[in-house]
């Protein structure tokens, strides 16, 4: 590959990828008790351990 396919490459991923993290935080902060409801019937665990879970999910995207 090119280095100029790969610049776009790695451009279009990492719009992407900020994209996901920017519906991520939004979707929990806007709409928590929504999520919360639906993570709670999908894994059974109630919302002081899924809080905990989310921010780590969200540290971890960000690197």
């Amino acid at each position: 590959m090119t280095h100029a396919a790969l610049t776009g490459l790695f451009g279009w991923m990492t719009l992407i990828n900020l994209g996901l993290l920017i519906f991520s935080t939004l979707m929990l902060t806007l709409c928590r008790r929504w999520v919360i409801r639906i993570h709670n019937r999908l894994t059974g665990l109630e919302a002081d351990t899924l809080m905990p879970a989310y921010l780590y999910f969200l540290a971890f995207t960000k690197y």
